[in-house]
């Protein structure tokens, strides 16, 4: 009896011990899934303690705050991206709907930028750890300083007093045309701004080129688009009254007379005032410009047209009081 309950406390040990190496492997595992290496092109949820890396899409300026509970899914997860070349062994961090995080210089607080345009505060280093990881940006040294928050206060960048390490939980990007917090796998309906490359390239401060064989936009310009646009409205707006035409009422215009007019059109072959064809062709048509010069000349027709109907008001008084005064004179001598 003694040796059958030994050999049955030996029995229940091991299969403890059996439980706990299974336990131990499911963990392991669970580990290897959540906090395995940092793939490009995944999306991510980032956390210190018990607050989550967040933002707010509908705020004017989108800071990235801390928050102990994720209302949308789609806010609390970000896209960690290889940065451009010469770049390309960093990363950038984006939100669902295309922005970029960027340290603000001045106050070290996180936020979000819609263009890629600052490589020092938005390309970052990751230092993946066995329980987490460190996120700070490129120029600063491992441990110097690091990106943290904490709850409903703005993500930041500290220096190595206050370094927090951060876990990350690799999770399922979402696609676009998901509403509430369920999504699909589903990472290229994600917005992107792809650096370099044939769609979408921004590399000189703010401009964006949509086409290929360019490589940096126009002097002057923020957009160039290949083989043009087609949209449904386009608004522009002038930046002052002065910038729009209806300086040709003001009662001190000079309206070029009627013979002066036919002189200059006959010696330039164009419209006082508006663009030759040949500026045309080598400067192309500012459509906010080219619409008031339009109304002007508009305005000054209608000016013409106004001078010539109070001629001919005047011409045709004249008219009628030689005529009547010719009936006169006929009736007397009759």
């Amino acid at each position: 009896m003694k040796t059958q309950l030994s050999f049955d406390a030996v029995l229940s040990k091991a299969i403890l011990f059996k439980s706990w190496i299974f336990t131990l492997i499911f963990y392991c595992l669970l580990l290897i899934r959540t906090y395995g290496q940092i793939v490009s092109g995944n999306c991510y949820q980032f956390m210190v303690n018990n607050s989550y890396l967040d933002y707010n899409p509908n705020t004017d300026v989108q800071y990235v705050y801390g928050r102990a509970t994720v209302a949308d899914i789609k806010t609390s997860t970000f896209k960690v991206e290889n940065a451009p070349v010469p770049n390309n062994s960093f990363f950038t961090i984006k939100t669902y709907d295309g922005k970029y995080l960027s340290k603000e210089a001045l106050t070290n607080k996180i936020l979000l930028k819609s263009s890629f345009d600052d490589p020092d505060n938005q390309v970052f280093q990751i230092k993946v750890e066995s329980n987490g990881l460190f996120i700070y940006t490129k120029n600063s040294p491992f441990g110097a300083s690091a990106m943290q928050w904490k709850n409903n206060e703005k993500a930041y960048i500290l220096g190595t007093q206050g370094s927090i390490i951060a876990r990350y939980f690799s999770v399922t990007c979402i696609a676009n045309n998901t509403d509430g917090n369920s999504g699909t796998a589903n990472p290229s309906s994600w917005p992107t701004a792809k650096i370099g490359t044939d769609n979408i390239i921004n590399p000189n401060k703010g401009g964006v080129i949509i086409g290929t064989g360019i490589s940096s936009a126009p002097l002057g310009y923020k957009l160039f688009v290949e083989d043009g646009i087609l949209t449904e409205q386009i608004v522009v707006t002038p930046k002052t009254s002065v910038n729009w035409a209806d300086f040709v009422f003001d009662k001190n215009y000079q309206l070029k007379s009627i013979p002066n007019l036919k002189r200059y059109i006959s010696k330039y072959k164009h419209l006082p005032d508006m663009p030759t064809s040949n500026e045309v062709i080598d400067k192309g048509i500012n459509l906010g410009e080219i619409a008031a010069k339009h109304l002007q000349k508009i305005e000054e027709l209608t000016l013409y047209i106004i001078q010539h109907e109070e001629r001919i008001n005047q011409l045709s008084s004249k008219i009628k009081h030689l005529e009547k005064k010719q009936n006169h004179e006929t009736c007397a001598n009759n």
